[in-house]
């Protein structure tokens, strides 16, 4: 049965306004219609579990889901002195200016933020079923770049080296032009060389030693947890302009402000599982990539640029989530989500114009501040997304990099392929 519980611990505030007269004298501080809310106000939904204790403590697996909501409003009161004037003396406003903003005007949309959450939730999702499926070494991918690998280890960058040698020996002959034009080349094939030749060769080294812990352990273990995560943020920053006409600031014209609103999405998701009937010589199989339902992945990952496309689209991971293995049994899964929203007001001014003879306009700077919003997501036993992901961040600075490089490699090639 569902449970939605709620704590509020916010307060209501009410604008007080005191009128002096040019003599000095003043009457009592009166309340005026309208106000504004500080505090923190909670809600939460969720499925309790009967006999929770009893199930964990047999073994059991305990997974729910739930939501949590919260808000948090921080606004300093602010004294507002509109006068002194000849012939009505001067009034006093008690009242947060900044509370009256966030009421009336301050609005920053986070459905956008709300989706991008949730895709990313189904990315982790994905990327924790592939850490739970993938083989650590891609056997058919080592085999099919065997040449290219056995060469590298012969002459490191040798293709950098010869290039750089030919630009020594003929660096009376070369224009400005060409120098930088081999640079960047040399350069790229470093970079490319290094990114997609030795570091792989150095990953799938480690995954050989580390698959013989695995191998043994893996066979007799029980549970064991595969998990993903994912984060992303921004900012926005606008102008806001509120007028009495809104009835919730008595006594002034207009008042505005600069606010920012920060969002920030955090996103999760793994899954529970073990492995079954399966020996160390299959387990051996399944960590090389040598079974057949590896073979989809290792298709993929032996198509030229397969790897700038997983850049964009997890396609790579997807392929090796939703094939099955099945040697492996799972019991569940989650995804959780976290959208962060933090609105601040700064910059508050007032204005008051007054009309009564003489006339003059008073103007003065308020207080800002800070109302903060947290939703928190939960769901179990979710089903993978049916087509590989968008990527929900930009690229790395090592991925932007590679990109550059390739594109440097590629022209190059077609620009000489044009001079033929």
């Amino acid at each position: 049965m569902a449970r939605h519980r709620v704590k509020d611990c916010r307060n209501y505030s009410r604008w007080t306004v005191q009128d002096f007269n040019p003599d000095g004298t003043h009457g009592s501080p009166t309340d005026v219609a309208g106000g504004w809310i500080s505090g923190t106000f909670r809600t939460m939904d969720d499925i309790p579990t009967p006999g929770f204790k009893r199930i964990r403590n047999a073994g059991g697996i305990v997974m729910t889901p739930m939501s949590f909501y919260k808000c948090d409003s921080t606004c300093t009161v602010d004294c507002i002195v509109v006068g002194p004037h000849p012939v009505w003396g001067k009034r006093i406003i008690n009242g947060s200016l900044s509370a009256a903003l966030h009421n009336g005007v301050v609005a920053f949309d986070e459905s956008q933020y709300a989706q991008l959450a949730s895709r990313m939730g189904e990315s982790c999702l994905i990327s924790a079923y592939a850490k739970m499926n993938k083989s650590k070494l891609c056997s058919g991918e080592a085999v099919k770049d065997l040449h290219e690998t056995v060469m590298m280890l012969r002459k490191p960058f040798s293709s950098s080296l010869d290039l750089l040698r030919r630009m020594v020996r003929r660096r009376d002959q070369l224009t400005s032009r060409q120098v930088v034009k081999n640079v960047l080349k040399a350069s790229s094939d470093a970079w490319l060389e290094n990114a997609y030749g030795f570091r792989p060769l150095i990953a799938d080294m480690r995954g050989t030693m580390e698959q013989v812990w695995d191998i043994s352990r893996k066979a007799f273990d029980g549970r064991i947890v595969a998990r993903a995560g994912n984060s992303s943020g921004s900012s926005e920053r606008k102008s806001f302009d509120l007028t009495t006409g809104s009835g919730l600031i008595p006594g002034l014209d207009h008042v505005s402000c600069n606010a920012t609103a920060s969002f920030s999405v955090v996103a999760g998701a793994g899954v529970i599982y073990n492995v079954v009937n399966r020996n160390a010589p299959e387990l051996a199989l399944q960590s090389l990539g040598l079974r057949g339902r590896d073979l989809p992945a290792t298709l993929w990952e032996c198509t030229p640029y397969s790897f700038v496309v997983d850049w964009f689209v997890n396609v790579g991971d997807w392929l090796n989530a939703v094939v099955p293995d099945p040697n492996i049994e799972t019991h569940g899964n989650w995804v959780t989500t976290i959208l962060r929203k933090e609105n601040t007001t700064s910059n508050v001014t007032w204005y008051k114009n007054v009309s009564t003879s003489p006339a003059t306009s008073y103007c003065g700077p308020g207080c800002g501040g800070t109302i903060s919003h947290v939703w928190y997501s939960r769901s179990v036993n979710v089903s993978l997304p049916l087509h590989p992901m968008p990527a929900t961040s930009l690229l790395s600075m090592s991925q932007a990099v590679s990109g550059l490089a390739l594109g440097v490699q590629n022209i190059g090639q077609l620009l000489a392929s044009l001079k033929h």
